[in-house]
């Protein structure tokens, strides 16, 4: 159940589709060639692609052109994407085309797919490699957070593609349509309600200001369900749901937890905070000890 939250927002980029295209005098078919559909969804299809020059393969998302504001979130995230390029454990996009009715957007090609669908296959995740894809991501979002002052406002296991097949180091995070950047200044907040309701952190559900807390939110939340197979909050009903993350109402003592580690429970517990000041921040989750145990753990395991 990913339930989408979203609504009008005030922080789109405005951009000319013509000034991010990366082959603005060729048509996507002239370059690619479409294989199979990887996913689909509401907004567009991802396709397996290959390059007609080099026969390499990648990924292309096409999206329909609806209406302007649609179009300004496409290229919202198209520019967001372009100003990470070369950020490790981020996709890359490596090409955009526009045309009447698409927008293109051709990216890194995932060969081990999305952890979600790792998930399903295996039930749970071992600590060993929950630990291994925390790590990279909470790495991810220190950058995103340090260097380019950015929220991504939808962190969630679906969002994260594995570019080998079980290799958790090389995770990209993916899906930067709610992402944006941050207030300058520290006391300036976001207010728009957007993300995956099983991953939204309450202050964005209740409709309050937040900032970049919002994500390790949402990275407790994957973690809980990398460990357990469960969502955290997950209820009979969304209206159920909803009430459990306002009051971060959640199960620990479950008998699923008995074989997981008391240094586990201890960063979801301090990432599931109702409070936003009170969530530990990335260096805080990067430093505990259920990370740097683990981590040197499989350091000697290479």
């Amino acid at each position: 159940m990913n339930n989408v939250l979203t609504s009008c927002t005030d922080d789109y980029l405005k951009i000319d589709p013509s000034m991010i295209a990366s082959n603005s005098d060729l048509l996507f078919e002239d370059v690619y060639d479409l294989d199979d559909v990887i996913s689909e969804g509401c907004y567009g299809t991802i396709f397996k692609v290959f390059h007609r020059s080099t026969n390499h393969i990648y990924a292309a998302k096409i999206l329909s052109r609806i209406d302007q504001k649609s179009d300004e979130i496409i290229l919202k995230e198209v520019s967001l994407l372009r100003d990470l390029k070369d950020v490790p454990n981020v996709v890359q996009i490596i090409d955009f085309f526009v045309d009447d009715d698409y927008m293109y957007i051709v990216q890194d090609y995932a060969q081990g797919g999305d952890v979600i669908e790792e998930l399903i296959e295996r039930g749970a995740f071992n600590e060993i490699d929950a630990c291994d894809l925390t790590y990279v991501l909470l790495q991810t979002i220190r950058t995103l957070q340090d260097d380019y002052k950015m929220v991504h406002r939808d962190i969630k296991p679906d969002n994260i593609l594995l570019k080998n097949p079980n290799d958790y180091s090389s995770a990209l995070l993916c899906d930067f349509g709610f992402a944006t950047y941050l207030p300058k200044r520290k006391n300036d907040f976001l207010s728009r309600r957007c993300g995956s309701v099983e991953y939204t952190a309450p202050e964005i559900i209740q409709s309050k200001k937040y900032r970049e807390q919002v994500d390790m939110w949402s990275i407790g939340c994957t973690l809980f369900l990398l460990l357990t197979g469960d969502q955290a909050f997950e209820d009979e009903t969304m209206t159920k749901t909803v009430a459990n993350i306002v009051k971060c109402s959640y199960d620990i003592d479950h008998p699923k937890w008995d074989s997981i580690s008391d240094e586990a429970k201890e960063l979801i517990e301090n990432l599931l905070v109702l409070d936003p000041n009170q969530r530990w921040t990335v260096n805080q989750a990067l430093t505990c000890d259920w990370i740097t145990q683990n981590i040197e753990q499989s350091a000697k395991n290479i």
